[in-house]
């Protein structure tokens, strides 16, 4: 009976311990534990360390797609202005003879007035270049290379158009061979813009638009 008894007792006592343990163990796992024992069904707290949920409760969750972000798009703008940097390709465009009008500016890098009228002209030779209209849009930059300076002296000896300021525009018909200048400052460039879809509409002929236009 005496064994019995300290048996009990040792018993009783290493039960205890691991009650104890236990207790510890559960406390440590502070608000984990605690999130983990949450039912996401009725949002009750159970009892059970590690809550499985029942499968209908899986089922009837909404499921959570990963999300991927949208390529982003580069803003691309079209070309609709072509750049003419040599004599052999003026020489070229004027061996074409296309039965449009054809508008060059001349501009500078250092000019502040052609930098606030880059855009304009540009929007301008894209809105009529998606209207198919019979015209063509080109630009020479005056930097100060042989190349530039050479194009300059071509107009000079060649059509007897001095470019002395910028923006300068040259419009030009090749198959009618009319020639005409315009101050391409912003005031001019508005008043060019009138004048040429004026042609274009058929209400007036090349030759009172270049007449216009040197008045400008």
């Amino acid at each position: 009976m005496m064994m019995s008894a300290a048996t009990s007792t040792l018993h009783l006592i290493w039960m205890a311990s691991i009650v104890i343990m236990m207790a510890r163990t559960a406390s440590s796992f502070g608000p984990t534990n605690q999130r983990l024992a949450t039912s996401p069904r009725t949002g009750h707290k159970t009892t059970d360390l590690f809550y499985l949920p029942r499968e209908e409760e899986v089922s009837s969750s909404p499921a959570t797609l990963p999300t991927t972000s949208s390529p982003s798009r580069a803003v691309t703008r079209e070309v609709t202005v072509t750049p003419i940097r040599s004599i052999k390709e003026y020489e070229a465009l004027e061996l074409e003879e296309k039965d449009e009008l054809i508008v060059i500016r001349f501009h500078a890098p250092w000019c502040k007035v052609c930098q606030t009228t880059n855009i304009s002209y540009e929007r301008y030779a894209t809105k009529l270049s998606k209207s198919h209209s019979p015209i063509a849009f080109y630009s020479i930059q005056l930097d100060g290379t042989i190349d530039a300076d050479e194009l300059k002296l071509y107009f000079l000896r060649s059509h007897g158009i001095d470019v002395r300021g910028v923006p300068m525009g040259i419009l030009r018909h090749p198959k009618e061979g009319h020639f005409g200048t315009v101050k391409l400052h912003r005031k001019g460039l508005g008043s060019m813009k009138k004048m040429v879809e004026s042609y274009l509409c058929g209400e007036v002929d090349l030759t009172f638009l270049f007449e216009g236009l040197e008045k400008l």
